[in-house]
Parts: structure tokens; C-alpha cells; sequence
């Protein structure tokens, strides 16, 4: 199926956007676009099919999810959320039912005290759990790992703390 202006115009709108753009070229152009909270962005389909994000709605708050991304969760959904054990970079993944339904990360600035990451991460994860819904949620395993001529305590504690 060839994309058009009207095959992106309601993909847009299933997911609550609206399209401006009377044309469309390539997945290359930029479009002009309204978010759902009514913000008008200029993107290319092809940067709005990877992360459906209004960079306007995500600004006022740091600790917003990307909520576009994960589908409204149903009443019969049992949702589990998995997290990688990580202070700078942690990568999430969202089950409805046992199945994938998305995936992605979280980033902290490597530059802050190692208290400081753990905490933006802790805002992070009570955004994502107020948005997400999640009914149980699974952090990888942490080990004391081995590396050269030394245990790795200062890392394993950290992850611990995590």
C-alpha cells in the first residue's frame, strides 16, 4: 500500500493527532501537525511513526511518559512493566496479556551524583506507573560481577540501592 495524505492523515487521527499538511511528498517532508493537546508541531511521518511525541507537551514536564507509545490499557488487561537495573539509561518494556505492546528508555544525565540519578529515576518510574497502569512490575536481577583484577562492589551496591 503506497502511503498518501490520506493514509498518514488517519493513522494520525486513530492515534488522537491531527494533520494540517494538505499534501504529503515522502516520509522525508516535514508536516504540519496538531498533537492531541492541541499543539502545533512540524515533523516528518517518518519521526512521528518512530515516537509519536509532542516535544511541547513533553518540555513541561521532564518526568512525563511518552504515553503515545503505549496503547490505553482495557479493562480486562493485566499489564506488567519490566525494567532494566540501570542509573543512567534504563530500558523499559510494557506486556498487555503476556504480549509486547512497546519498549524504550529512560535516560538520566551521567553528570549527576550517583543519589541524584537514583532519584530522577524514582520520579520517572511514579510518572510511568501513575500513566501506565501497570499491575505488576519486574526489575532485572542484579549480581556482583567480576571484572580484571576486582569485584565490581561500588556498581553492585548502586544497583542495589536502585
Amino acid at each position: 500500500m503506497a502511503i498518501n495524505v490520506y493514509s498518514v492523515r488517519n493513522h494520525l487521527e486513530e492515534e488522537g493527532w491531527k494533520l494540517i499538511s494538505d499534501t504529503y511528498k515522502n516520509l522525508d517532508t516535514e508536516l504540519e501537525m496538531i498533537c492531541p493537546q492541541g499543539h502545533k508541531q512540524l515533523q516528518t511521518y517518518k519521526q512521528w511513526r518512530k515516537h509519536p511525541i509532542c516535544e511541547q507537551c513533553m518540555a513541561g514536564d521532564p518526568y512525563k511518559v511518552k504515553k503515545n507509545k503505549v496503547p490505553i490499557k482495557g479493562i480486562d488487561t493485566q499489564r506488567i512493566l519490566a525494567l532494566d537495573a540501570a542509573t543512567v539509561i534504563t530500558g523499559y518494556s510494557i506486556y498487555d496479556n503476556g504480549v509486547l505492546v512497546s519498549y524504550g528508555t529512560y535516560k538520566v544525565d551521567k553528570e549527576l551524583e550517583t543519589e541524584q540519578r537514583i532519584n530522577e529515576m524514582k520520579k520517572w518510574l511514579a510518572a510511568a506507573i501513575k500513566e501506565w497502569e501497570p499491575d505488576f512490575i519486574g526489575l532485572e536481577h542484579i549480581q556482583l560481577q567480576s571484572f580484571g583484577k576486582g569485584y565490581q562492589v561500588e556498581m553492585y551496591r548502586t544497583l542495589a540501592n536502585l
